[in-house]
């Protein structure tokens, strides 16, 4: 059986902070920038490539992005530093796609680093003396919202968190919203920021802030262990608690819409596809269908030591799984089919944390009939 990631990175946490470690990776991300499907029998979008990003060891600065063909089944572990010429940095947090760059925030780097989504070559470094770490950033129009931990006090708790603004035509931090403690990851809806906090149990909260004027609106309580924010083809918000429940929320009213109840705990990421909220518990995989309000078990996974990332490709529903194994040496990649057929296992970078799924359309010529 499974333990849950949860469990597994706060005592590796709580451990690693008696040498003043910082944190264990959160959210997960879907490219914004896809390309949009034509009414075309002979169009056909399909996943061409997958991003493999990794935290790397804490204080080692070897955080890396690896690319594998799911084609081929071929793996690259070295696509980053091919490009660049060195590891990406330290503690490779989450990654966001917007608007053709993808924008790495290194938790121990204390920096987000900004990348041509095409090549991966390095554009730009954000960085700042405010910046301290950082957990997810989100993005509307040309200003981005950075939620940051802050430093610790004397008990390795936490005492001035804050959503740092960004201006993106220079990538400048330009100021801060104070909030609670704790913030981890960050959706917009709308003129709404939403930020979960939770930093390993000590809060169970979601805060709501109007970007307009950047005014806390609310801060409520969820299910214990609120982490992703997920948003579903409808436009709602859902956030995933590790806890074992899905908490669907009422944006304009700054509330709680309805809350899922899963049973047992599950992993702090998920992802939607095909209708459905697809997420890992103890050895499965299960989708609740957002139509039916059903849970069915898409897949029995193999046992693994440490989960930390999972995903599920877009085009088809291959279902990714990153397990972290010892935190130290290099992870394992698990890809399932939609069936719940094991297709390919893989040693990859240390940390896997996070997949994204590089698309594109293919033109198919139709046969004509004699």
């Amino acid at each position: 059986m499974i333990k849950i990631n949860f469990f597994k990175k706060s005592i590796y946490l709580l451990l690693a902070l008696l040498l003043a470690f910082t944190a264990c990776k959160e959210d997960e991300v879907i490219p914004e920038d896809e390309q949009d499907n034509e009414d075309s029998d002979s169009l056909v979008s399909k996943t061409v490539n997958v991003l493999i990003f990794h935290e790397g060891g804490f204080q080692a600065n070897n955080a890396t992005i690896g690319s594998y063909n799911p084609e081929n089944q071929e793996y690259d572990p070295t696509v980053y530093r091919n490009e660049n010429g060195n590891f990406i940095g330290d503690v490779q947090q989450s990654v966001l796609s917007n608007s053709g760059f993808y924008y790495s925030v290194l938790n121990g780097s204390n920096s987000v680093k900004v990348l041509d989504s095409a090549t991966l070559s390095l554009s730009t470094t954000i960085e700042g003396e405010t910046i301290d770490k950082p957990r997810a950033i989100a993005i509307s129009g040309d200003k981005g919202y950075l939620s940051n931990w802050g430093p610790y006090n004397d008990d390795f708790g936490l005492s001035d968190s804050r959503i740092l603004t960004i201006d993106l035509n220079d990538n400048s931090v330009t100021g801060s919203i104070d909030t609670e403690e704790g913030l981890e990851d960050v959706q917009i809806v709308g003129n709404t920021l939403l930020a979960t906090r939770h930093y390993f149990g000590s809060y169970q909260h979601l805060t709501f802030i109007n970007i307009d004027n950047n005014e806390i609106i609310n801060d409520i309580e969820l299910p214990a262990g609120p982490e992703e924010i997920l948003m579903d083809t409808s436009g709602n918000a859902w956030v995933v608690c590790n806890s074992g429940a899905l908490v669907k929320i009422d944006v304009e009213n700054a509330s709680i819409a309805e809350t899922v109840q899963l049973g047992a705990e599950i992993y702090g990421d998920a992802d939607i596809f095909d209708n459905a909220i697809y997420f890992l518990q103890n050895n499965e995989v299960k989708a609740y269908d957002l139509s039916s309000k059903s849970i069915n078990s898409v897949a029995t996974i193999k046992e693994i030591q440490t989960p930390y990332a999972f995903g599920i490709d877009p085009e088809n529903g291959d279902i990714y799984i990153g397990d972290g194994v010892d935190f130290s040496d290099g992870g394992t990649v698990l890809i399932y089919s939609a069936e719940g057929e094991l297709i390919n296992e893989f040693v990859s970078g240390i940390l896997p944390t996070q997949f994204v799924f590089e698309t594109e359309l293919q033109v198919f010529e139709e046969e004509e009939e004699d």
